[in-house]
Order: structure tokens, then sequence, then C-alpha cells
């Protein structure tokens, strides 16, 4: 976060991906990184299930 930022939003620096944001987009910032930790909770969910399966037909 950096306030007023009016440069580039995506830069490459040193093999990383960086992403920009001020502070207006706060909400937006948060409200993605939330769907992004509900998501990855659900494909957790998901592979536990399929390694339990997998573990009793063994």
């Amino acid at each position: 976060m950096i306030k007023d930022y009016k440069n580039d939003r995506v830069i490459i620096k040193d093999g990383l991906i960086c992403y920009f944001y001020d502070f207006n987009e706060l909400d937006n910032v948060l409200k993605a990184v939330q769907n992004e930790k509900q998501v990855k909770g659900e494909n957790y969910g998901r592979i536990k299930k399929i390694r339990k399966r997998s573990n009793r037909n063994e």
C-alpha cells in the first residue's frame, strides 16, 4: 500500500511480481485476500477428503 500511488500497478523485480495499490483500493484488496483464503481452504478440504478415501482403499 502506497498513499496516492500513480505509477505502474504491476512490476517484475528480482523475478517476483509486485502489485502496488493506493489506500483508496484498500477495500478491494482486503476482499481479494479474503476470497483467496476461502478458496484455498475449500481446496485443502477437498484434498484432505480425497486422501482419506485413498487411504481407506489401500
